[in-house]
């Protein structure tokens, strides 16, 4: 078949219908998308529990959130504070590794590791860390308490990495 300048046309037109065709076809589902982001991003920014989204108005959208699994972050509620608890753990088991004690503190149900925990302790002098060549990590032990001359019974202030240990440090460039 010869192309001819009237068949180019036709098929030029046909071909120009066919795209505006889709272009108002995609304009629509944007504009549908649109839409339910902007929903979503109300009833997120709006959370507060349950209570925040009958609140709003919005309690309607809990079952879609659910179905798209959108978890909302609480804080956690605990019997005790993850200095207590990472403290307890440690005099409980006498020598845990960080491994141990970062299961300990997700069986109880806080998120993250107990990393930030175990470093403020031993900046208070409450833990002291051991190396052990055997476990990826440290191992930890509660600090021996200590009686000061007034009869006051402290926590022994022990340097959480041995002076002996620590080398200066140059970034090689």
């Amino acid at each position: 078949m010869q192309l001819t300048p009237d068949s180019l046309s036709a098929d030029l037109y046909r071909t120009i219908q066919r795209l505006e065709s889709d272009r108002e076809r995609h304009a629509r589902e944007i504009a549908a998308i649109d839409a339910i982001l902007a929903e979503v991003s109300k009833a997120v920014s709006s959370l507060q529990g349950s209570a925040g989204l009958e609140r709003t108005g919005m309690a309607d959208v809990a079952p879609v959130l659910e179905s798209l699994n959108v978890n909302v972050y609480r804080r956690g509620k605990f019997e005790q504070t993850g200095e207590r608890s990472v403290l307890a753990f440690i005099a409980r088991e006498g020598n845990p590794d960080t491994s141990r004690i970062n299961l300990h503190w997700r069986s109880e149900g806080r998120r993250g590791s107990a990393n930030v925990i175990l470093l403020r302790l031993l900046k208070s002098g409450a833990i002291v860390r051991e190396a052990d060549d055997l476990v990826r990590g440290s191992r930890y032990r509660v600090a021996p308490v200590v009686q000061s001359g007034d009869g006051a019974a402290t926590q022994s202030v022990a340097p959480a990495i041995p002076t002996d240990a620590v080398s200066s440090f140059e970034p090689q460039i």
